[in-house]
């Protein structure tokens, strides 16, 4: 097991070829098995166990992460959700809207990861 301390390094470690198998903290990616990993069948049942939305829901209640299985959206605890409360809500946002909203939007995000 390697533990790290960015999630950028959780990419490298896959490009670098130093794991075969692994979850991405940051969900740009859910996770990764890579092609000629040893015991791959195991690798990918782990990946569907950690897919179902009961697993996903812990997840999200543990660090609020938007969940990568729209059924864990029920299983969610209603106090821990930052983001909106119906999957169906959630769509990429305009650069515009970023551009007019960036300051006020990062304060809040700073506020929220330091309370």
């Amino acid at each position: 097991m390697i533990r790290y301390s960015a999630n950028s390094v959780s990419q490298q470690l896959f490009a670098d070829g130093e794991v075969g198998v692994g979850v991405m903290l940051n969900d740009r990616a859910f996770g990764v098995v890579k092609e000629g990993a040893p015991k791959r069948e195991v690798a990918m049942n782990f990946m569907n166990a950690a897919a179902e939305a009961d697993n996903r829901a812990r997840r999200a209640n543990a660090i609020a992460h938007l969940p990568v299985n729209p059924a864990a959206f029920a299983k969610i605890d209603p106090d821990a959700m930052p983001w909106p409360t119906n999957a169906a809500n959630v769509r990429g946002i305009a650069p515009s809207c970023w551009r007019e909203n960036l300051a006020e939007l990062t304060a809040r995000r700073t506020g929220w990861k330091l309370s």
